[in-house]
């Protein structure tokens, strides 16, 4: 499946269009923004795939679950945890797949909330009589607000709007923590200007006002026909994994306390794969042939999970520690263990980040070779590389294999880059820039 992606005002990229295809390719020099196109589409796709009318039910019970703890201790604590549990019961006990049964939740929850309301009125009537500017008169007070904000905006949206706030917030979610940015504005290229992210057949999506707003069309790409979304990257994450992972359950920590979200500086899409990897599915792996090939012809071992999730490295029947593991094989291995973990199979979409790093360029080639058999299997792969191997390997691999050529889409990314949709011209034209820097230093040594 292909289809055209547009953007303006966002980051380096001005006003530009991108073309996706089985196996895409960003290319260009550092700083060009094509790290930020993949990273957007993965957010995008990810946001969208969501239980929107659970998260934004959920969410707009958010503060009247931070204002309840002021009651711990207090005999009117275990009432409103009830109250609230059942509240939760209410919103995760509907599947919220149709618009029938968010509906009929959203009665549901308005029963509930005038249920609610009901025993705070009682409670804070028979406490203004006796302390009626105690903070806990204040507190009931609070609640009575926030339960009746609830309840009003509850009557006021129907089921797709309750869809489609929830989707804004996803989609708000996932770019905020895949690019650590405490707001969206961050990513404009004008700070006054809307970005504007246009994906055909599927919408445009529009940011202002810290808001994501989607004019949908008449879709025919649902991120949900994807099997898996993966962002990968640099496998320093991984190598600190157990040390990103318990920083990150303290930021949590002060998040909730200062009912804010804390960025921790590591994007969400590492948690994601983190995830992803821990679960062992039953099925068969999709790609047996590449996992023998990455394992025991390139690498020579394998990345191992244990039942806490930690990853070594198996070689020679002994184990290392990713601390200890070369950078360049962690990259190969970490391929060959979303084969073997089923995280990546014939619908899945992967995003690769510099996917040549730490690699000699015989891996890379490698790599190269790897991903595009994947694509022609039936996966997405989308690249970001400023590789001169690997362009000139896809060069070489397209002038063997002239069929091969319509599944590539190749994206320069430079002020330099033609509007020529030739094949042959565009890869030159990439190649010739990624290969300047070597060349200049070449001449200036003659």
């Amino acid at each position: 499946m292909s289809f055209s992606v547009r953007t303006k005002n966002f980051g380096k990229l001005h006003d530009a269009e991108f073309r996706i295809e089985k196996f895409t390719v960003f290319a260009g020099p550092n700083n060009s923004g094509k790290s930020f196109v993949s990273k957007m589409l993965y957010s995008i796709f990810n946001g969208m795939r969501g239980n929107h009318a659970e998260t934004y039910l959920l969410e707009l019970f958010k503060d009247a679950d931070v204002n309840s703890r002021f009651f711990s201790g207090h005999y009117f604590d275990e009432l409103l945890d009830d109250e609230l549990e059942k509240i939760t019961k209410i919103i995760q006990g509907h599947p919220l797949i149709n618009l029938k049964e968010i509906e009929s939740a959203s009665k549901e929850l308005d029963c509930q909330i005038k249920k609610i309301l009901k025993k705070l009125r009682l409670f804070q009537s028979s406490k203004k009589k006796s302390r009626p500017k105690s903070k806990l008169s204040i507190s009931i007070s609070r609640m009575i607000e926030i339960y009746t904000e609830i309840e009003t905006k509850l009557q006021e949206l129907d089921a797709n709007a309750i869809i489609s706030r929830g989707m804004e917030s996803e989609l708000r979610k996932n770019v905020i923590n895949n690019f650590q940015v405490e707001q969206l504005s961050q990513l404009a290229s004008k700070e006054k200007l809307p970005i504007e992210i246009d994906i055909e057949s599927l919408g445009k999506f529009k940011f202002l006002n810290e808001r994501i707003r989607w004019d949908e069309s008449d879709a025919w790409i649902d991120p949900l026909m994807y099997s898996n979304l993966i962002y990968l990257e640099s496998p320093v994450y991984w190598k600190l994994k157990s040390a990103l992972e318990v920083s990150r359950h303290e930021m949590s920590r002060f998040s909730c306390l200062r009912r804010r979200q804390a960025l921790g500086g590591v994007p969400q899409y590492f948690y994601d794969l983190v995830n992803a990897i821990k679960i062992d599915y039953a099925e068969d792996i999709a790609f047996p042939e590449l996992h023998e090939k990455l394992t025991e012809e390139f690498i020579g071992g394998k990345m191992e999970v244990s039942k806490d999730g930690d990853i070594s490295y198996r070689e020679n029947g002994r184990s290392f520690s990713l601390a200890v593991t070369a950078t360049g094989v962690a990259n190969l291995g970490f391929l060959a263990l979303l084969i073997e973990r089923k995280v990546l199979d014939q619908n899945a979409f992967i995003f690769i980040d510099e996917p040549e790093a730490h690699l000699h360029p015989a891996w890379q080639v490698i790599m190269a070779e790897t991903l595009f058999e994947l694509s022609k299997k039936g996966v997405h792969v989308a690249i970001a590389t400023n590789s001169v191997d690997i362009m000139k390997w896809l060069d070489v691999h397209v002038q063997k294999n002239q069929d091969d050529k319509n599944l590539i889409a190749l994206n320069q990314f430079s002020s330099g880059a033609s509007d020529n949709d030739n094949f042959e011209d565009k890869i030159t034209a990439i190649k010739q820039e990624l290969i300047k820097p070597f060349s200049d230093l070449y001449l200036d040594g003659l």
